[in-house]
């Protein structure tokens, strides 16, 4: 739904103060840099985006991806681009590998329960993660993923929502 420009201002308010201006903010770089593409693409261009929006606003940022979007395999069945924006990304510290075959989205919570204080930004609600975890893990991933924001992009434009 289409919403005027100021009320996007202040729901864009709104939810970047819900994130301290001295935390991590731990990007879902997979579940980001698809939400940019309208091909179904993995966007790096997206994630970059993503990244400077919060970069900005004086958040430490970290977005994690998994290994195979690091290279272009000949036939993966999902083809993305930006592959020198992916390598800089990391050059500068801000992409962290999940590796091969594993959850890329378990990285995500376990990055963000590491960076104390830390918020999520992702779509993503995590059921799945979550409902594989015994009593105790999820009694402290819970709370992590409640305070998750979530995104849109309207173009090239990054919003926070919440």
């Amino acid at each position: 739904p289409w919403e005027p420009a100021a009320a996007r201002a202040a729901s864009a308010l709104a939810a970047t103060a819900l994130v301290d201006a001295r935390r991590t903010v731990v990007l879902d770089g997979s579940n980001i840099a698809h939400a940019h593409s309208r091909d179904g693409y993995f966007s790096a261009d997206g994630l970059r985006i993503a990244c400077e929006y919060w970069m900005k606003r004086g958040h430490l940022v970290i977005a994690v991806v998994p290994a195979a979007r690091m290279f272009h395999a000949e036939g993966h069945s999902q083809p993305h681009t930006g592959l020198e924006t992916l390598a800089q990304l990391r050059r500068d510290g801000i992409v962290h590998i999940a590796p091969a075959r594993d959850n890329d989205d378990l990285y995500v919570l376990h990055a963000a329960r590491r960076e104390v204080g830390s918020t999520i930004c992702s779509n993503d609600r995590f059921k799945r993660e979550l409902a594989c975890m015994d009593v105790a893990s999820r009694k402290v991933f819970e709370p992590i993923v409640r305070k998750a924001v979530g995104f849109r992009f309207e173009g090239d434009e990054f919003c926070v929502i919440r």
